[in-house]
């Protein structure tokens, strides 16, 4: 893994920023910014850890009034507050690909700091996440792992020792003692009401189901044979726009939510797109994604010269009936401490805990993360050998 050590954007990148009539921002207008919106973002995530409140409810709310506070400080023109909020604004389209929501607008601030990004960097695995998937099956027998048993419904039956019944799709059943639930939050709220029986469930786990929320982040890796077009020295292009339609298309307008061109490797650049955005890009044929960056890029970059890429893949993590999106976030009617723990709680028969949950959204401050998922599935395993050592 360490020789995959993916860089961290904005510590130390060379970003080249412009607008769609190719006008280059130099970092001047970008990167004294970049550090404010940081000590403000710390800001934001100290009111959770406090315990305190903001006058103001989304994140986007709280971010916007403190530029315009500092923008009167430093009484700027107006040509300058224009590029500065556009500024933010892109800032606050990166800020959703963190999150994991459509727009920091449902982002509630003060629950924004209860996500604790993990310690240390991220890493890409070579040939994606089935690779470690792979890895760890390898370690347990292969009859002890089905697979293709899509879980229809998990239910009680008449039965002491093993009073839990998983149906799948495919016709097989399976009697047991416990169930862990690893599914994605989104999953749950479209199936919940179907996928166990009532009496298994109480209203604290409903509520929870119900109020945390989950949205789509995706990525398109646009590969190339010749990416001599882009800016020498340079990590990422990033798009400001200045005249965003007030009457929003998602057909003609869904290039808008795109913030970066990240120079992943020496021939492909990857482009994050998130929201409504990021789920209509999924129903795209490559070629109409293709004709829309390659002409962004061209604007940006002033060059019409600059090729189609020779390859485009998207992730579909929406389109997935399994994920229905990608990761969790808390809303402005959420409270991390009582719906992300509700929904972590195991349902109980008889006092033993029969139905566990585990998965990025379960984890208190880990949630939107693999670290995160990886830790919950580790809570309930323990949990379980807590349960049976104190019956010896």
């Amino acid at each position: 893994l360490f020789i995959h050590k993916k860089k961290k954007l904005f510590s130390t990148d060379v970003i080249y920023c412009a607008d769609e009539s190719g006008k280059y921002y130099a970092p001047i207008y970008y990167e004294s910014l970049w550090e404010q919106y940081n000590l403000w973002n710390l800001e934001a995530k100290a009111l959770w850890v406090k315990d305190a409140k903001s006058e103001f409810t989304t994140y986007t709310q709280f971010m916007e009034n403190k530029l315009e506070v500092l923008m009167e400080e430093e009484d700027l023109c107006e040509e300058e507050r224009l590029i500065k909020r556009a500024v933010l604004k892109r800032f606050l389209k990166q800020e959703t690909t963190e999150s994991g929501c459509a727009t920091m607008d449902l982002c509630s601030v003060n629950e924004y700091g209860s996500y604790l990004k993990p310690f240390g960097p991220d890493y890409e695995f070579p040939g994606g996440f089935s690779k470690l998937i792979e890895f760890l099956a390898d370690k347990f027998p292969r009859n002890l792992v089905k697979l293709s048993h899509p879980v229809e419904h998990i239910g009680q039956v008449d039965d002491d020792e093993n009073p839990i019944l998983v149906q799948c799709k495919n016709g097989s059943a399976f009697q047991t003692k416990h169930v862990v639930v690893t599914t994605s939050v989104n999953y749950l709220k479209k199936n919940y009401t179907t996928l166990f029986d009532p009496v298994l469930l109480n209203e604290p786990k409903i509520e929870a189901i119900n109020t945390i929320k989950m949205d789509t982040v995706d990525k398109i890796f646009l590969f190339y044979n010749d990416m001599s077009f882009f800016p020498a020295n340079c990590d990422a292009i990033h798009p400001l726009f200045f005249d965003e339609p007030q009457k929003f298309c998602i057909r003609t307008d869904w290039k808008y939510k795109v913030y970066t061109f990240d120079k992943f490797y020496e021939n492909m650049l990857m482009v994050w797109i998130t929201g409504k955005e990021a789920d209509y890009v999924e129903t795209l044929p490559n070629e109409e994604i293709s004709d829309v960056l390659t002409e962004m890029l061209r604007k940006l970059l002033n060059n019409k010269n600059i090729p189609k890429p020779d390859r485009i893949f998207k992730t579909n993590w929406n389109a997935n009936p399994y994920f229905l999106g990608s990761y969790s976030y808390v809303d402005v009617n959420g409270q991390a401490n009582k719906h992300i723990n509700n929904l972590a709680e195991p349902l109980y028969l008889n006092n033993v805990p029969r139905v566990l949950f585990a998965g990025e959204a379960t984890h208190l401050r880990y949630y939107s993360t693999v670290h995160g998922a990886y830790l919950s599935g580790q809570r309930e395993s323990r949990r379980l050998k807590d349960f049976y050592s104190s019956k010896q």
